[in-house]
């Protein structure tokens, strides 16, 4: 009984944040007060709208801009559980997409405080199309670390061009 009063209250908590950004999508400050007064844990259900499909298509709610709307506050909030996710996501979406773009802007600021799990998170990948972009928010984080560089040379020997800053 439990469990699905605590299910009941999630999908109620992810609509109200649907809700706020449905209200007023860009303005991460309004959103972000919403949610101090909706959840004290607003990141289960960030997570959760970043990673919904349903909410990436162009016809759905937000003309598929919730899930990016999702990561920026993510990222605005700094919390380490969004790391993996994030992550994970560059796999699955449309490098091309506005997405993506915002995928790696993100992963850039949590890049500075999180290395050391950015980097374990890097060495588990197997595409190399995501440790390019890893490589990428590397470089706009403007990381200086031996690590960082030897990646960045493991990537040019793959032949991918580095971004320039």
């Amino acid at each position: 009984m439990t469990e699905a009063i605590d299910t009941v209250k999630s999908s109620e908590t992810k609509e109200a944040i649907i809700c706020l950004m449905e209200k007023d999508s860009r303005n991460l400050d309004f959103i972000n007060r919403g949610i101090a007064q909706i959840s004290n844990d607003p990141v289960p259900f960030l997570i959760d709208i970043m990673m919904d499909d349903s909410l990436a298509m162009m016809d759905s709610r937000g003309e598929g801009y919730f899930p990016i709307t999702a990561t920026s506050l993510l990222a605005d909030i700094n919390d380490v559980r969004a790391i993996k996710p994030m992550v994970s996501l560059l796999s699955d979406i449309d490098p091309m997409s506005v997405h993506y773009g915002e995928l790696e802007r993100c992963l850039s600021l949590f890049a500075k405080g999180n290395l050391d799990f950015l980097l374990d998170i890097y060495g588990k990948i197997d595409q190399d199309d995501v440790k390019d972009t890893m490589c990428n928010a590397f470089d706009m984080a403007k990381i200086v670390d031996d690590r960082v560089f030897a990646l960045h040379l493991e990537s040019l020997k793959r032949g991918h061009e580095i971004a320039p800053t």
